[in-house]
């Protein structure tokens, strides 16, 4: 094959040119964007139901649900929240699920379970999660204006971003929804002898779409029409509610109808003015810079038209940070290109860099080609494989060049010397490849979220160093051959000074290879456990400088939404002018943090930090800064959140409990909530538990309501027009494409307890009946919400973690206390968050190093027929581990179980190719000499590829080993960017790696050839 390749010079060269178009092509069209695109494997099921309390929602609205999902294929976990007014339920599911399965199993379950649900629960509803899912930019709209033409801005802007192709959806938040409120006068009401229900069934009976039919008559056929929905408020005024006689009586009659607002939920602020905000989601798979563009350009041609008071801004603008991470990778890529460039063109002049440089962009352009092909995007995890692979796919370039450089200096013909440096160096290339690309093909099979995020870079890597292989052993030789035959240069048989001190050590090495092999193995052992006990521990994922944070509220009580209002004004004022911080988002009220999070936070306040290249504080002090202005404020507890980077979610340290009966959980959960509060170095401790607060109950005596001719439905009735109201039908004006509701309500100054306690009931009995006379009204405890995992009732204990501690240590501690606790029959205790994460991603990565590393031995022992070569090759991937320790605590950093494990992994990778091609070389000559004479040869031929090889990789990771951020355009350094930080520990693992593995194959692989050889002497 080689041959015909550089036989058929035009052909190759037309399939090269064809691959470079290709791939620059993929390169421009690819969707761009910061975070991989994966399935989350959760979904959600909402129910709602209008007035439920969380002890009746999760005997009507959970139980029903958990019965029918709990036998659904590949279900990992089931956990449910009920509260005032609804439940949610998260599914989750095992790793390698099949969400388009899965949502259809979860549909069908619910759909069964819709028979057993009250008759006035809403529809449930079935969503599933994706990261592409979450909002690519915020909109928003404040100014002076009235709420009104906010909405009204606000909704034909939506509608026009909707009409973009790539987005999926554009949904309002901080304005409420219209409603025709009926406003009853109680007086009035009661002085007609007028019920709650006559009022209610009223309405409803007079608003409705009759279906008439037809007449077939022998003249012709006729529809009947019966208009009978409300077209105007006119029409609901006129509406008689009760007649007799001597009278009608009118809704004009007892009260007023007007459009207006429901009562505000949540409140929204902006750098302190009231504000709307619209979050724009995309497709998947869509470009979320072009997207974002659209978006824009939409946004500032609308605002042409708008009053002058409304100002409007991007926050949360997904495409900066993309844009802003791509190209500090793209950065990095350039950088690692040219040193690598700049290494082996000192080592083999102008014309072999030039060749070398080939296999550059043609294995990149390939890779980007097929990623592109299966639908995949570019993101900061492709590129950083792209930054790794640069020294990784040179090697077989560098092995064939160094070779046909070497044959032409003997004389050959360029043509020949490439063909027959590829051909010779063929198998040693293949085989190292393969042995790489067993090292990261485990990877694919990573499970969970870590999995699904972590898997482009073993992606990328298989593909560009396959195309690797066709540059070095195809189109290098081709394009070799077709260049110029180089000047002659004077050849000389004395060797270069380095090549004669490493042929001096080699020679003393051979002489006492049981040492050398020893003292390594030493060196190993002493590494290993000097990291015992002055490592830095472990870490789950590195810590990341955010580009944005959130401070939750606290307060405890039973706060109206106004006096939440009241306290999140007041810290956003005092917040005013922090340093380093762009937009200042606050939400007041309801909808508030994650999901599963404490229901005490009464609001939000996001910070949208500058950009870092304009030199902003760290996260840290613009925290400590926020923390000591809002220390002032009385009665409420501050909890700072910085933006979590990478595959993980919610806080590190998160401890469940779970038993039969809710009453245990609130002694356990306060024990363990004491015991991690007092480790040091933990923050915002936290549970789950109901916040304090009272609820009114109105225990109705039905046997005496009986007696005056009425029931608990006319009760409630009467009731709900003194609380929210009562939702009495829809109302469509012409106008809109939406409904709206039609509520009948007690006027604002007749809504209070004291009003429920007046209440006087027109019964069947055609009397007038204090409600007081059959109805006990009393304060209890409020339970806002009650959690269930697994269908047991459930509670959690959450925490943070401080600067400079880790995660793990705290948790191991915690378990140490904890089996010193008895705990009650039926509770069990459960260490979730980054623990459980941490655990089952280190157990894929020791199983995946396994099952590479008998990879590896299959295809060695099938290159060399040898048991004992492949043994050394192994070896020396296992010694090389120390390297990687010995550089965390060189550089003072914990051993990331994600990035650090996967150095490990891809070190192992690196270090089979110069191991594989000495050992290959080696078996070569020991056909011609003797052993020792072999070995020499062997070594003095390699060590120049072996150290180019070495130092490439090493010289393209440095800079991000470092944290340093190198723009060769824009001229600029930056030190600890964030973009740098993810992937420090990785780098720095293979840097310190290979540097030791370089030492293993130059002088103690060597020595391991010598024992086998001398022992059979």
């Amino acid at each position: 094959m080689i041959h015909a390749a550089v036989s058929h010079a035009r052909t190759v060269m037309m399939l090269f040119a064809l691959l470079l178009t290709a791939g620059i092509y993929s390169y421009m069209n690819i969707p761009k964007e910061s975070s991989p695109d994966i399935p989350i494997p959760i979904i959600y099921v909402s129910v709602t139901h209008e007035g439920i309390s969380p002890e009746d929602a999760v005997n009507l609205l959970i139980k029903p649900l958990e019965i029918e999902m709990r036998g659904i294929d590949g279900l990992d976990e089931l956990e449910a929240t009920a509260f005032e007014g609804g439940a949610n339920l998260v599914v989750r599911f095992q790793a390698g699920f099949d969400n388009d399965k899965a949502l259809q199993d979860v549909r069908e379950k619910v759909d069964i379970a819709k028979a057993e649900l009250p008759d006035d629960a809403e529809e449930p509803k079935v969503s599933e999660v994706n990261f592409s899912l979450f909002p690519i930019l915020t909109i928003i709209l404040a100014g002076d204006v009235g709420e009104r033409t906010l909405k009204s801005i606000a909704e034909d802007l939506q509608d026009q971003i909707e009409t973009v192709s790539a987005v999926l959806e554009a949904n309002i938040g901080g304005i409420r929804e219209e409603q025709v409120l009926i406003e009853v006068d109680r007086a009035k009401m009661e002085s007609f002898n007028l019920s709650g229900q006559q009022l209610i069934q009223s309405i409803a009976n007079n608003n409705q779409l009759v279906a008439a039919g037809s007449l077939e008559l022998e003249q012709g056929r006729y529809a009947v029409k019966v208009p009978g929905l409300f077209k105007n408020v006119d029409e609901l005024l006129n509406l008689p509610v009760f007649a007799d006689d001597f009278r009608t009586v009118r809704i004009r009659d007892i009260g007023d109808v007007k459009l207006t607002f429901k009562d505000p939920t949540s409140i929204t602020r902006v750098n302190g003015k009231p504000a709307v905000s619209i979050e724009v989601r995309k497709r998947i798979g869509e470009n979320i810079i072009e997207t974002v563009d659209a978006v824009k350009a939409i946004v500032t041609k609308h605002a042409e038209s708008w009053p002058e008071t409304i100002r409007y801004r991007f926050v949360d603008d997904e495409s900066i940070r993309i844009r802003t991470m791509l190209l500090d990778l793209q950065n990095n890529v350039a950088v690692a290109i040219l040193l690598v460039m700049v290494v082996v063109l000192m080592a083999l002049g102008p014309r072999s860099a030039l060749l070398v440089a080939t296999a550059i962009p043609g294995a990149f352009l390939s890779g980007v080609m097929l990623l592109f092909a299966l639908g995949f995007t570019t993101n900061i995890v492709v590129l950083f494989a792209l930054i790794l692979s640069v020294g990784m796919l040179v090697d077989g370039a560098i092995v064939v060049t160094e070779l046909a450089d070497v044959k032409l200096r003997e004389g050959m013909r360029r043509a020949q010397a490439f063909t027959y440096a590829a051909q010779y160096m063929a198998w040693p290339i293949i085989a190292s490849t393969a042995t790489t690309l067993a090292a990261f093909l485990p990877l694919l099979f990573w499970p969970d979220i870590v999995g699904e995020f972590m898997k482009f870079m073993p992606l990328t890597l298989i593909f560009t160093l396959s195309a690797s292989l066709a540059m070095a052993l195809i189109f290098l030789p081709t394009i070799g051959a077709l260049m110029p035959r180089p000047p002659a240069v004077p050849t000389t048989t004395q060797d270069p000074v380095y090549v004669q001190r490493y042929e001096a050590l080699l020679t003393w090495a051979l002489a006492r290879p049981w040492h050398v092999v020893m003292s390594i193995v030493g060196v190993f052992v002493a590494v290993m456990i000097s990291y015992g006990i002055f490592g830095h521990g472990v870490q789950f994922f590195p810590a990341i400088e955010p580009e944005r944070s959130q401070i939750q509220i606290h307060a405890q009580g039973d706060l109206s939404i106004y006096e939440k209002d009241d306290v999140m004004h007041e810290a956003s004022d005092r917040l005013l002018g922090l340093t380093g911080v762009k937009t200042l988002y606050v939400l007041t009220g309801s909808g508030l943090g994650r999901s599963d999070g404490p229901s005490d936070v009464i609001g939000t306040i996001s910070l949208e930090y500058v950009d870092w290249a304009d030199g902003r504080p760290r996260s840290e002090t613009i925290l400590a800064d926020a923390y000591e202005r809002l220390k002032p404020l009385q009665g409420v507890r501050v909890e700072l959140n910085p933006e979590q980077k990478g595959p993980q979610d919610g806080k590190p340290i998160n401890i469940v409990v779970t038993a039969d009966h809710y009453n245990l959980l609130p002694p356990v959960i306060k024990e363990i909530q004491a015991q991690l509060e007092a480790f040091s170095g933990t923050l915002n401790v936290e549970n789950d538990l109901p916040d304090a607060g009272i609820e009114w109950a109105l225990h109705i005596d039905r046997a005496e309501a009986a007696r005056f001719g009425t029931d608990v439905a006319s009760a409630g009735s009467i009731i709900r027009l003194a609380t929210n109201g009562a939702i009495v039908g829809t109302y469509r004006p012409t106008e809109r494409d939406d409904e709206i509701d039609i509520v009948a309500r007690f006027a604002a100054n007749e809504r209070s307890l004291s009003v429920i306690d007046d209440l006087t009931l027109f019964t069947s009995l055609g009397e007038r009946v204090p409600l007081s006379h059959f109805t006990k009204r009393e304060a209890q405890p409020k339970v806002s919400s009650i959690r269930r995992l697994d269908q047991k009732m459930s509670a959690s204990v959450e925490a943070d973690v401080a600067p400079g501690f880790l995660p793990n240590e705290i948790v191991q501690g915690m378990k140490e206390k904890l089996a010193t606790i008895e705990l009650p029959a039926g509770v069990t205790v459960q260490f979730k968050g980054e623990d459980e994460k941490q655990a089952t991603a280190a157990n894929f990565l020791k199983n995946a190093f396994m099952v590479a590393l008998f990879i590896m031995a299959i295809i060695l022992v099938t290159q060399f027929n040898s048991f004992y070569q492949a043994f050394i090759i192994l070896s020396a991937i296992i010694l090389s581990t120390a390297g990687v320790l010995l550089g965390h605590l060189i550089m003072d950093k914990p051993f990331g179980i994600i990035m650090s494990g996967l150095g490990v992994i891809s070190l192992a990778g690196i270090v089979v190719n110069n191991n594989i091609v000495l050992i290959d070389t080696f078996n070569k000559y020991i056909k011609e000499m003797d052993w020792h004479a072999a070995i020499i040869a062997t070594g003095k031929s390699r060590v120049r590829p072996v150290m180019l090889t070495a130092i490439t990789t090493i010289v393209g990771l440095i800079p991000m080993a470092s944290r340093l951020n190198i723009d060769l355009f824009g001229r600029s350094i930056q030190y600890n960017s964030p973009s740098t930080q993810w992937w420090d520990q990785l780098a720095s693992s293979i840097v310190f790696g290979l540097a030791f593995a370089t030492i293993l194959t130059l002088i103690v692989t060597p020595c391991m050839l010598a024992l086998v050889h001398r022992r059979k002497k």
